[in-house]
């Protein structure tokens, strides 16, 4: 290994640990050893770019681009890099003297080489901060496709809740604050689990827009509320991509010339663009809290959304006179908008738990219980890998097999009010200790990996659910994968009839 590899070898580990400061430390010594080495230098405007030292990432990036035999990745990432500096320290005007002279090699880089996502993502940001909106929208498209064929593209500054809300004195509202969680105050089977939750609260943002489908909220003076969608910003989806551009408080997305004005008070339940319904009840039900405090508004849902979300609705007492259907895709203002931040519902609230099990759980009488439900899953991951034989073993047990994506939200109350054990896969199927009646147990089947998932042995915890964890066994085929937990595994079925056997005569 010769000494440059041995330097950049460390730099890279240093990256890897996100420690930037000490990455930018090793690459600036080694530089002085070695000054024009190009792969040192781009890790030195890298580790600048990641520690905000603007002017440090401008000086790189330009001793890269002086020097001659870029390869492809290095001009494109000297270019993105510097751009990034430049407008950082000077705006957009400052921009174009960085990018004029490389836009065409960029692009025919970009053209050689469309397979290498990351050169695009490098050129999309770079066109975007010189304001080349052509050329920007043909590189969104090379990454995200055409899905909405209507809708163009801006890029637009970013803000959180609170930041917007101190600088125009707009109120806060909390409804629950952060508290610590553990499973000291509600023993579990499955081993113990604790969390700090966030602050559940709300803010009125007048005449607000928002793009139905990708689910944050655009302020009147242009900002879009980064903590205002139901995950994180940095993360795209395939429906309604964005693209956020590090260090610049920009975010790239999809957008609409034409907008509808509504002159209605309204909180959207709305995005990203799919309709799962696990998703609608932890991550969307919950918003639902802030109502009490505002019963005045309307609920913005999605035109096409299926009857299962409006069956939802309904039992939270939000009926049709309620309900504001609007297009997906289309953009819309109005008079004001509840932006609702109920916390993570992977960390859930004992409140925001218990207010949506409040309106899914119907009481069922005590003669009636005693089924015993195996949840299949119509996804395909996190399949069982030994079927056959725990398909017997279940049958053998008792266990009637039933799919809750094929179950109406009434036939789901029915069916898991009155079970007594229910059986499943991690994932979406675990929530059905929401329509569960206290003292029921529920069997959640994980591979080791994995170990105890704690969002949801916290809330059939709050809820007074029995939850199991059975570890399984991570099939050699892994099967079909969108998470690093959706390998195939198999089930123990001797463990699982002794759990079976206790739980029972317990």
């Amino acid at each position: 290994m010769s000494i440059v590899q041995g330097q950049t070898a460390e730099i890279d580990a240093a990256f890897a640990r996100n420690d930037y400061a000490n990455a930018k430390q090793l690459a600036m010594a080694a530089l002085a050893q070695t000054p024009n080495d190009s792969e040192l230098l781009v890790r030195a405007a890298s580790a600048s770019h990641k520690v905000r030292d603007w002017h440090a990432t401008a000086a790189f990036a330009g001793r890269l681009l002086d020097r001659e035999h870029l390869s492809p990745a290095e001009l494109v990432r000297a270019v993105e890099l510097g751009c990034i500096a430049a407008y950082m320290l000077g705006g957009t005007p400052a921009v174009h003297t960085l990018y004029r002279p490389s836009r065409r090699f960029v692009r025919q880089i970009v053209a050689e080489q469309p397979d290498q996502s990351w050169f695009v993502q490098a050129a999309l940001r770079a066109s975007v901060l010189a304001g080349d909106h052509d050329v920007a929208f043909d590189f969104f498209l090379r990454l995200f496709g055409a899905r909405w064929g209507n809708l163009s593209m801006a890029a637009a500054r970013t803000c959180t809740l609170q930041a917007w809300c101190d600088t125009h004195g707009t109120p806060i509202t909390v409804l629950e604050p952060a508290r610590f969680v553990s499973s000291a105050e509600m023993p579990d089977a499955s081993g113990t689990w604790s969390y700090v939750t966030q602050t559940a609260r709300y803010a009125v943002i007048p005449r607000a827009e928002i793009l139905l489908g990708w689910d944050f909220v655009i302020t009147p003076t242009g900002e879009v509320i980064s903590d205002s969608g139901y995950s994180s910003i940095d993360v795209s989806y395939g429906w309604f991509s964005n693209h956020v551009i590090e260090g610049t408080g920009l975010v790239v997305h999809l957008w609409s010339a034409v907008v509808q004005d509504i002159d209605v008070d309204v909180l959207v339940l709305a995005g990203p663009a799919h309709f799962h319904i696990g998703h609608w009840i932890v991550d969307f039900m919950p918003q639902l809290r802030a109502l009490d405090l505002a019963s005045d508004r309307k609920v913005v849902v999605p035109a096409t959304a299926p009857k299962k979300v409006f069956e939802l609705l309904q039992l939270f007492g939000i009926g049709e006179d309620r309900i504001l259907r609007c297009d997906m895709a289309k953009r819309y203002r109005f008079r004001s908008a509840l932006v609702v931040q109920h916390g993570k519902s992977s960390q859930p609230s004992p409140d925001s738990v218990r207010f949506i099990a409040r309106s899914l759980n119907k009481p069922v009488a005590p003669g009636t219980r005693g089924r015993r439900l195996f949840l299949d899953r119509d996804s395909p991951t996190r399949r069982i890998a030994n079927r056959e034989d725990f398909d017997q073993a279940i049958a053998a047990l008792g266990f009637e097999t039933v799919s809750l994506a094929k179950m109406s939200i009434a036939e789901q109350r029915d069916a898991l009010g009155a079970a007594d054990i229910v059986l499943g896969a991690h994932g979406s199927e675990m929530l059905a200790c929401f329509f569960m009646h206290p003292g029921a147990h529920l069997i959640e089947m994980s591979y080791g990996l994995l170990g105890l998932l704690w969002e949801n042995a916290a809330t059939s915890d709050y809820l007074g659910v029995r939850h199991h964890l059975l570890l399984c066994r991570a099939a050699e085929h892994i099967g079909v994968t969108i998470q690093r937990k959706d390998s195939d595994f198999h089930v123990a079925t001797a463990a699982l009839r002794d759990l079976v056997s206790t739980l029972s005569a317990g």
